[in-house]
């Protein structure tokens, strides 16, 4: 199915009485490029701890123990598509922030630019991320049933 970006999503931040984002809904490969930008990061505190730590905690194991971890590995894998820290915050909310409520000390509305979503408090930014990547999650069988 061919998903456009369609009408922006008009969501009131339960945080801040009156203020209101409107979100798009993220495609693919915005997806995948916040995903590629959070792995890379991982990545990079990894290689900070250096290649004796990496080795010691990769090395050894029995087979049936990394088999049981295979099975483990890919259901953590199917949950962390909705998990927050999949993703680069920055990134994700860059793409999929429209339009806000804010305005400067005279009235004026704030544009929504990168570096004004940069500004956003740790607690908005976060709300905003569980928004977003719970639209991630398909509907259970329950709500197809009711749509």
């Amino acid at each position: 199915m061919l998903v456009n970006r369609g009408k922006p999503e008009h969501v009131a931040i339960p945080h801040e009485p009156g203020e209101w984002f409107e979100f798009f809904k993220p495609n693919w490969k915005t997806r995948d490029e916040a995903r590629a930008v959070r792995e890379k990061s991982s990545r990079d505190v990894a290689k900070d701890f250096g290649p004796d730590f990496i080795a010691a905690i990769t090395a050894g194991g029995n087979a049936e123990k990394e088999a049981r971890e295979a099975v483990e590995d890919a259901a953590e894998d199917a949950e962390k598509e909705y998990q927050i820290g999949t993703y680069d915050t920055g990134s994700m909310l860059v793409a999929c922030i429209h339009d806000w409520s804010y305005k400067d000390a005279d009235g004026n509305p704030i544009e929504v630019t990168p570096q004004e979503i940069g500004q956003l408090d740790p607690k908005t930014a976060t709300w905003a991320m569980r928004h977003i990547v719970s639209g991630f999650r398909p509907p259970t069988e329950e709500e197809s049933k009711n749509s």
